[in-house]
């Protein structure tokens, strides 16, 4: 049995503990993201691309893990000015992987989101640039995320394809090309409201008093809505998971 000075036990004590903190923290800020091509792709998803940015990197992501990491997030409390999350990696439009710390933002009344434990949504923001700010949502369908940044530098992170929960594409936003054969059509009727602005005194004071005010909101979808959203194959709980996220 070794024997070692009180000092050299404390010593030892020390740097374990520091390689335990090292090791909890790398496991954290894991990377779950992998580079791709698009010939990779299956043809059934690579034929149904949801969004057609003119340029975008695109990455196979290991879903069940990203998950659990995430699921660690503390839920956000206001009342904390410095409130400690989870590190993440997120990957950005030029291939590059950028650490961020989120929180879970609850955005579902309380009894909705245990019924629906697979939607969850968070905030971040960036760790070596601070002025990004994330938007993070999972469900059914796999990941979204939007990256808010100064300048035309916003970008989001989609699934390519609906038939794929694991392939992604990450894109400036200013690079979405609006699709000429489907302009965007106002088809709601009815008139003018005949309500006065509120003084931008009172606008400005609400968007500014920095605090936070929750609303319960009940909010209902057409048949057209959860059919565009849904796969033939789905079942009626399936499209009204998918609708709901």
């Amino acid at each position: 049995m070794l024997s070692f000075p009180k000092a050299s036990r404390s010593f030892i004590t020390i740097l374990f503990t520091i390689s335990g903190f090292l090791f909890q923290q790398s496991a954290l800020a894991q990377v779950f993201w992998e580079p791709i091509t698009e010939a990779s792709l299956e043809e059934r998803v690579r034929t149904s691309r949801s969004i057609s940015p003119r340029a975008a990197s695109l990455f196979r992501l290991r879903i069940d893990d990203f998950r659990k990491q995430i699921s660690n997030a503390p839920l956000r409390n206001p009342a904390l000015a410095a409130q400690p999350g989870v590190r993440i990696m997120l990957p950005d439009p030029n291939g590059s992987m950028l650490s961020f710390e989120i929180l879970r933002e609850q955005t579902m009344a309380p009894g909705l989101e245990e019924k629906y434990p697979g939607i969850r949504s968070y905030i971040g923001t960036g760790i070596s640039d601070p002025g990004l700010k994330l938007r993070l949502e999972t469900g059914p369908k796999g990941v979204t995320a939007m990256v808010f940044a100064s300048g035309d530098s916003t970008y989001l992170i989609d699934p390519y394809s609906v038939f794929s929960p694991t392939d992604y594409q990450v894109y400036y936003r200013n690079d979405v090309i609006a699709d000429p054969k489907k302009p965007f059509q106002c088809l709601t009727g009815g008139g003018k409201l005949n309500q006065k602005s509120p003084p931008t005194q009172a606008r400005t004071t609400a968007g500014t008093c920095g605090t936070l005010r929750t609303y319960r909101l009940a909010i209902s979808a057409a048949a057209e809505y959860t059919a565009f959203h849904s796969l033939p194959a789905d079942t009626d709980a399936d499209k009204r998971t998918k609708a709901l996220a």
